[in-house]
């Protein structure tokens, strides 16, 4: 007899509200799986995938590694419109390739003056 090991929850990570005014609003990020006591940051890539900034969002608990964070400004800077990447990874330095990863695109259709 064999036996073998699975994931029994969700891999992901994301941020709710997921509608709003991207220059105001506030969001609770959150990150699903990615292991257990580890530090999440979110890297903020241009709509030309250059890196704006990154920022950390805080250590995961449990023996899933879940993130849940306190509400925070969804762009902590003006961004400029078109399709802006946000990748969750475990890594501090931005890599286009960190594994685990999860990259979302948060189109931002005209920028505030």
């Amino acid at each position: 007899m064999g036996t073998t090991g699975f994931r029994s929850t969700v891999f992901g990570a994301g941020f709710s509200p997921s509608s709003g005014d991207p220059a105001t609003l506030r969001v609770r990020f959150f990150a699903y799986d990615f292991g257990p006591g580890v530090t999440v940051y979110l890297h903020y890539l241009r709509p030309d995938l250059t890196l704006r900034a990154t920022v950390t969002l805080g250590r995961t608990r449990g023996p899933c590694g879940t993130l849940v964070s306190a509400r925070r400004r969804l762009f902590p800077f003006p961004a400029r419109p078109g399709n802006w990447r946000l990748q969750f990874d475990t890594s501090r330095v931005y890599r286009r390739l960190a594994r685990p990863r999860v990259r979302l695109v948060v189109p931002i259709l005209r920028a505030r003056r």
